[in-house]
């Protein structure tokens, strides 16, 4: 509630000041319209906290890419300094999308809601220890990456040509095209596009698994239940006493 009354507070602000109407198209820049109008050093100081803050998510981004890469993918094998290299040959084409985008801010936020919902869907039913025990990291990816795939399918299919179902990818052409459902459709199968790919390598990689044990002759244990394991707290002395004494007040 309190963040959509302040996102909404310029619109306000700039129809009361009569710089936009009721039902204007430009209603979403309300509030670079109004800081045009405002002084020198108040423009100055938004964009010093708009470049401070977009610097600190930015780092934050990158620290997470290392950490990402180093310890859940290498499982701390790789060295950290090309970890680093390789998060800084990704963030290249992070910025050439970002700058080629950059007239259209919604379409940054669009992508990434695209990218999100072939994800997270996958993720979070990986979660489930009750029902979807079997899933696994590489189940995940593969779902996540073939959901970007069958979007691109979609949208060569949609559109006709190759080069339209890449630019699908990036909403190229937008929401509001009411003759236009490609972006609808991308959003569709963005989700269930995951879960199906997802379900599909697991398929796949348990039915290797079984020819490999049946070739070897080793136990089949791909669709075995994980055991819990349950944590034990063990008391230790520390210089000050027992962690369990009590004190004698």
């Amino acid at each position: 509630m309190v963040i959509c009354t302040l996102v909404g507070v310029p619109g306000f602000l700039a129809v009361w000041s009569g710089d936009l109407t009721v039902g204007d198209e430009n209603g979403s820049m309300a509030f670079f319209i109004l800081l045009a109008k405002m002084p020198g050093w108040i423009i100055a100081f938004v964009l010093i906290f708009t470049i401070t803050i977009c610097t600190c998510t930015f780092d934050s981004l990158q620290s997470a890419f290392v950490s990402t890469i180093s310890n859940d993918i290498f499982r701390n094998r790789f060295k950290t300094i090309w970890a680093r290299a390789m998060v800084v040959i990704m963030i290249v084409p992070i910025v050439v999308l970002a700058v080629k985008v950059a007239d259209n801010i919604l379409q940054i936020y669009l992508i990434a809601d695209l990218i999100s919902s072939s994800i997270i869907p996958i993720i979070f039913l990986g979660l489930s220890d009750r029902f979807f025990w079997f899933l696994t990291g590489v189940d995940v990816m593969v779902g996540g990456l073939g959901a970007l795939v069958a979007i691109f399918i979609f949208g060569t299919v949609y559109y006709g040509t190759a080069k339209e179902g890449g630019k699908l990818l990036l909403i190229w052409n937008g929401l509001y095209d009411p003759e236009d459902w490609g972006a609808f459709g991308a959003f569709e199968i963005a989700p269930f596009g995951g879960i199906l790919i997802a379900l599909v390598c697991v398929v796949a990689r348990v039915g290797a698994i079984w020819v490999y044990c049946k070739i070897t002759k080793k136990p089949f244990r791909a669709l075995q239940r994980p055991v819990p394991v349950e944590i034990v707290e063990e008391e230790f002395d520390s210089a000050y006493g027992s962690t369990n004494a009590k004190s004698d007040d």
